[in-house]
């Protein structure tokens, strides 16, 4: 049996602050289209649940877009069971909503609940305090399955919404460790954290979070997707991969740009960096972080980078994090303005370094009679 387990849509997510206008609107067209393009692989892949484990939106005020898409997407997939856990984004605002609940949605609430496929066991709440051993009873079925196992006998799958700690939290999203070990788990299908990552979970289970399906940000670089499972329901054994699934990927790059005196260097230099990323495409996010020492006097102008890179992806950004030098000897006995600003700027005991070497650059572009970025 395949079962998907993703997490954090974050539909109708803002994303103002690197996009707007035109971008922003395909950007939150393409976040919804990635969920009914995964509803689309798991009919093509006989996938049989689709694990929602929480902030399946953004935000409880819902556009009519993104719940009508959601709600007839599975409307329109009866063969695939929609197991909905919700986060605190969204809390109940989707459920409350529905103008009916599908037959094939099955929604976690502050009680524990537990659905059955065959012999997998679906269980979960999002108000968790601990997990109930495995019983006898298959209460909580879903109607229509004439073959559920017991409890007891079944491959168990929890799913819950929150930040994993050792022995858990004051926070409302924190889960406890401690408290999940040892219960019967075998696949603890989490949401929250928006970077896939997995762990053992005794005594014989795994937890993971399938991270955000889409990155936003570029907290958010690398690959974003969903876990499929491929359940033996014989065996009782699963083996579980990560399936990027995104649409666009955010990158972050770091480029060292010490020693190169002028913007056309610091452009061959991105240029270099740019092309031997081997897994870039023109459709991704980029946002290069300069690195490295400069000379005061070197020539870096960041509008000129972005002119030139810019349209070569989706959206291109510079975020300047150089340091810069001063050569104070240099100006010890230069009599013009120039050397008289750097020499009282070096005797200022309430600037730092970085804040002297800043203003001694603006100063010397302004009395050069150019325009210098702040």
């Amino acid at each position: 049996m395949k079962i998907i387990h993703c997490a954090d849509l974050h539909l109708d997510s803002k994303m103002t602050t690197h996009l707007s206008g035109a971008q922003l609107r395909r950007r939150r067209a393409e976040l919804l289209h990635t969920f009914t393009r995964m509803v689309e692989y798991a009919g093509e892949q006989d996938v049989k649940a689709i694990l929602i484990c929480g902030d399946l939106f953004d935000t409880k005020n819902i556009s009519a877009q993104a719940r009508n898409t959601v709600y007839e997407t599975i409307c329109r997939n009866p063969e695939i069971g929609f197991f909905y856990l919700a986060g605190n984004h969204e809390e109940t605002a989707f459920v409350e909503w529905m103008p009916s609940v599908p037959e094939n949605l099955h929604i976690f609430g502050t009680e524990w609940t537990a659905f059955h496929i065959g012999s997998v066991s679906i269980e979960g709440t999002d108000h968790f305090t601990e997990v109930p051993l495995p019983s006898a009873s298959a209460e909580g079925a879903v109607p229509g399955d004439e073959k559920n196992r017991t409890r007891i006998n079944t491959f168990r799958i929890v799913a819950l919404h929150g930040q994993l700690s050792e022995y858990g939290g004051a926070e409302p999203e924190s889960l406890n460790l401690q408290l999940l070990r040892n219960r019967g788990i075998d696949y603890l299908a989490l949401g929250h954290v928006h970077t896939y990552k997995k762990g053992e979970l005794a005594p014989k289970g795994i937890w993971c979070y399938s991270g955000a399906l889409e990155g936003r940000g570029f907290d958010e670089c690398g690959p974003h997707g969903f876990v499929l499972l491929d359940i033996d329901e014989e065996t009782g054994t699963c083996r579980d991969s990560f399936v990027p699934f995104a649409s666009r990927r955010l990158w972050e790059l770091p480029v060292d740009i010490s020693g190169a005196s002028t913007t056309v260097e610091i452009i061959a230099r991105i240029g270099e960096m740019l092309n031997s990323a081997e897994e870039l495409s023109a459709g991704d996010l980029v946002r290069v972080v300069l690195k490295g020492r400069l000379d005061v006097c070197d020539e870096k102008n960041t509008a000129q980078i972005m002119a030139h890179f810019g349209d070569r992806f989706a959206l291109f950004q510079v975020r300047d994090e150089t340091k810069l030098d001063v050569n104070y000897l240099s100006y010890e006995h230069d009599a013009s303005l120039k050397g008289e600003l750097v020499r009282l700027l070096q005797r200022d005991p309430e600037l730092s370094e970085d804040e002297k070497a800043e203003i001694v650059r603006c100063g010397l572009q302004a009395l050069s009679g150019e325009e210098f970025e702040f």
